[in-house]
């Protein structure tokens, strides 16, 4: 039952579901391992999952809770979407925005994103706003794998984006986040936030190796995240 940190309140996630769906997955061929696989990850998601709503509710952090909303209010929340699970991710976003600024990261090392990677090939996630904002700052993005068509959402700029696109631009700028960095340097809201942008983003990384025909699949799990410690990223 991890928090909703847009309204504050505990949603449900069944677990057993998220198990049955993921064994269903062709994510190796090797069905034992599969399962191995899939127990670890759901097993990791529940107790994050506790450990979040413990903090988010222990009486000792709530005055903590109030600083970061004070200090760092702005929050962007993205859905991952289950067949009989509906579970979000929180990102930090002026957090990230500080962040990025003491590590000595401007707008100099911004990279130019071709405006059809948002409307033609829809390579990269962005949501749609009904204001527009022409601002020249960079949008902020971070790797996050969904499906077979979404390589990359935007965190932070998505009014731009859309100004972007009403005014027919060709280009926008954009700083890509490593995912390594954003687990490492906590970017988003909780352990079970983090972990679940893992999650997604690695079982998609393993189900894109699936028809390589690997001959030891056991390869890939040393490549995992609770092996090796690294987010994986399908390119």
């Amino acid at each position: 039952m991890p928090i909703n940190i847009m309204t504050g309140k505990p949603y449900i996630i069944n677990y057993s579901n998220m198990r049955r769906e993921l064994m269903e997955m062709e994510i190796f061929h090797d069905k034992e391992l599969q399962k191995m696989y899939v127990d670890k990850w759901v097993a990791e998601l529940m107790e994050a999952d506790k450990n979040s709503v413990d903090s988010y509710t222990d009486p000792k952090n709530q005055s903590m809770i109030m600083k970061e909303k004070m200090e760092a209010p702005e929050i962007f929340r993205t859905i991952v979407k289950m067949k009989e699970n509906e579970m979000f991710i929180h990102f930090r976003v002026s957090r990230i925005i500080q962040m990025l600024h003491m590590s000595g990261i401007t707008e100099s090392d911004a990279i130019d994103i071709s405006i059809n990677e948002f409307i033609d090939k829809k390579s990269i996630n962005w949501t749609g706003t009904e204001d527009f904002i022409d601002r020249e700052d960079p949008i902020i993005i971070f790797p996050f794998t969904i499906g077979e068509t979404y390589k990359e959402l935007v965190v932070d700029g998505n009014h731009r984006v859309t100004t972007a696109i009403q005014k027919k631009k060709k280009i926008v700028k954009a700083i890509i986040v490593d995912p390594n960095a954003a687990v490492l340097n906590h970017m988003l809201s909780s352990s079970f936030d983090e972990l679940l942008y893992v999650f997604q983003n690695e079982v998609v990384w393993m189900g894109s190796h699936y028809n390589e025909n690997i001959e030891d699949e056991k390869i890939l799990i040393t490549q995992s995240y609770f092996v090796c410690g690294s987010v994986n990223v399908a390119l």
